[in-house]
């Protein structure tokens, strides 16, 4: 079969729905299992591989994540500033003769997002200063 083998292509050649086809192939328990085999048979036959991007669009869930920056350097700064926290955690718990236990990595854990977002925002509220007119010195 030329081209990309649908969910249709499939219900086709098994003489049922789309949805039957559907509710087969990801083993839900309202079909049976003569079905299944079957409707699994005719995928492998006609090489069926299920469309992410159609499943992402269906329930509005895609498991990305992504990052809009105005400026390439922008990122940067926020994750070099990270390793002066790992410096901090190190000192706090050598001073304090504190174990690197599970709470510490807690700890660790929550210092991380507050840094990232401490710097996210320092990094914003520069970009709007240098909007409105300050030089680089003041706004930093």
């Amino acid at each position: 079969m030329a081209g990309t083998v649908k969910l249709k292509d499939i219900a086709a050649a098994a003489n049922c729905s789309a949805n039957t086809v559907s509710r087969a192939l990801r083993d839900c328990a309202d079909i049976g299992d003569e079905t299944k085999e079957k409707i699994k048979h005719i995928a492998a036959e006609l090489n069926y591989v299920p469309d992410n991007i159609a499943g992402s669009l269906r329930y509005g869930k895609t498991n990305l994540i992504a990052l809009v920056a105005s400026s390439l350097t922008d990122p940067f700064v926020i994750m070099f500033s990270i390793p002066f926290a790992f410096t901090g955690v190190v000192l706090g718990l050598s001073i304090t003769q504190t174990p690197l236990g599970v709470m510490a990595l807690i700890g660790v854990i929550m210092l991380m997002g507050i840094v990232v977002k401490n710097g996210i925002v320092l990094i914003d509220y520069t970009i709007l200063c240098r909007e409105r007119g300050m030089s680089i010195l003041t706004a930093a």
